[in-house]
């Protein structure tokens, strides 16, 4: 072996070995696999062509709700904070880029001393006066580590656009939540009018029982108890109505003093079959598994960024200058011109406690996957578990409502025989609408269930989003052209 040929064969055995003596990085744990093949609770499902751009919300029938939604996705403030954070680090990666791009150093000068002075990078003497210019370009870069920096930028940038998608589907939960209890609110209210109505009626035709002493005082102000319970339920739910209706108008940018058109003659109706997809499906399209993955591969590939710094370095210069200078009163004008280039291997015993702390990073994000894989199969079971309850609990007080309602038309007809008295119509009265209040808010809770079922699914994840598409848990970039 030459002299020459020496130093970069002792080099290159350093880099092998220090890189060979770096711990392996964690292997990738796919959870797919342990995932079940279907959901212990069934129920009915609507067949879609694209689960992901499915607008589940327009089941329900309310163009308002649709049109809130747009609204919302348009002009919310969290989305678009969502949708800088792509900008962010795109501009990131841009950077990071950048660094495969030489820099370049301009300066300039003049000098003036009575004895003669030495500048780094200039090779001749200035003493007394001197003038120069130069031009530095220069190029510092490791080879090794920096594609690595641009790859984890790269999962940086899916980690973002995953985000975003869980803002996106998180905002249209929350519109529909929020009008759903609007609408709620408005209903009961309206119950509660009649109710009120209802009890006064019945406080009057105690009274008019006590009078003659049919009744006594207890059973009045037991009536009067109940009447005044109604006024405060009626303060909670003006309550509610306001401050759903105060959500809906920040979720859409709107002004709170907004009127809103809630439609109270029509029920949110959830039908019996909805959107739902398989288990591996939705871990491979709810977006906070979308981004978490994403954050286990930057994680991962910044073990490499890490460990690449063992690798060695190169650097390329060029000096171009033009000097002006008097020595001994004499002026001359020269060029320092020279290129140099070389490798340096930086030996820092700190880059394998940054490794080894890469690693436990790496190996917590994969953790994290796991934990936030079990959780979402966890909240779709039990979503569909609560909706199948939620729709058993409203049809049974349906059915009660409607043997409550024929009641009343019984009793009122017998009434009109004299064969009931005008107080046991207004308690049937009263039952009718205390059942119909109970419908309001098994309603409600359906709905709800449902919003939280559609999330948890991961359903419309894609809604609106023109240039994404998802391919096995991963996020792709497409033109728009190629949405179907």
């Amino acid at each position: 072996m030459s002299r020459n040929t020496a130093p970069a064969a002792v080099i290159a055995i350093c880099c092998a070995t220090l890189l060979g003596c770096a711990a392996p990085k964690p292997d990738f744990i796919n959870p797919a696999g342990a995932a079940p093949t279907d959901w212990n609770t069934a129920l009915p499902t609507i067949d879609l062509q694209d689960a992901s751009r499915h607008a589940w919300w327009q089941s329900l029938g309310s163009a308002e709700l649709d049109r809130l939604v747009q609204q919302a996705l348009a002009q919310n403030t969290s989305i678009a904070r969502a949708e800088t954070a792509i900008r962010l680090a795109n501009s990131q990666l841009k950077t990071v880029k950048l660094g495969w791009l030489p820099s370049l150093d301009l300066f300039a000068g003049r000098i003036t001393g009575n004895t003669t002075l030495f500048f780094q990078g200039l090779p001749v003497p200035i003493s007394n006066v001197g003038n120069f210019v130069g031009i530095l370009p220069n190029y510092f870069v490791n080879l090794f580590q920096l594609p690595y920096e641009q790859r984890q930028a790269m999962e940086m940038v899916d980690v973002a656009r995953a985000q975003m998608l869980g803002v996106r589907l998180a905002i249209v939960g929350e519109v529909v939540k929020a009008y759903t209890i609007a609408v709620a609110a408005e209903k009961e209210l309206d119950a509660f009018r009649q109710l009120k109505s209802h009890l006064a009626r019945q406080q009057q035709l105690l009274g008019d029982l006590q009078s003659v002493g049919m009744a006594s005082q207890v059973m009045v102000n037991q009536a009067a108890a109940e009447t005044l319970a109604v006024d405060g339920q009626m303060a909670q739910a003006r309550a509610n109505a306001t401050a759903a209706k105060n959500a809906l108008n920040t979720l859409v940018k709107n002004r709170l003093d907004t009127q809103l058109n809630l439609d109270k003659t029509q029920d949110l109706t959830v039908s019996d079959a909805v959107a739902q997809q398989t288990p591996v499906a939705v871990l491979n399209t709810r977006p906070d598994i979308l981004a978490q993955r994403a954050q286990v591969l930057a994680a991962t590939t910044g073990v490499d960024v890490q460990t690449m710094l063992l690798a060695p370095t190169l650097d390329l210069n060029a000096l171009r200058t033009n000097i002006s200078v008097q020595v001994d009163g004499a002026g001359n004008s020269n060029n320092a011109n020279f290129t140099a280039g070389y490798a340096t291997l930086v030996l820092d015993p700190r880059v394998f406690g940054l490794i080894e702390t890469s690693e436990l990073q790496a190996y917590d994000a994969l953790l994290e996957y796991v934990q936030t894989v079990d959780e979402a199969l966890q909240q779709a079971e039990d979503s569909l578990a609560q909706l199948q309850s939620a729709q058993q609990n409203l049809n049974a007080l349906e059915n009660q409502q409607q043997l409550l309602a024929q009641n009343v038309r019984d009793l009122r007809a017998m009434q009109a025989a004299q064969l009931s008295s005008s107080l046991e119509v207004v308690q049937a009265e009263i039952q009718a609408v205390l059942s119909r209040m109970s419908v309001i808010q098994a309603g409600t809770e359906a709905t709800l269930a449902y919003v939280t079922l559609q999330e948890a699914m991961g359903i419309g994840v894609l809604y609106g989003v023109e240039n994404i598409r998802l391919k096995d848990g991963q996020i792709e970039m497409q033109p728009h052209e190629e949405i179907h």
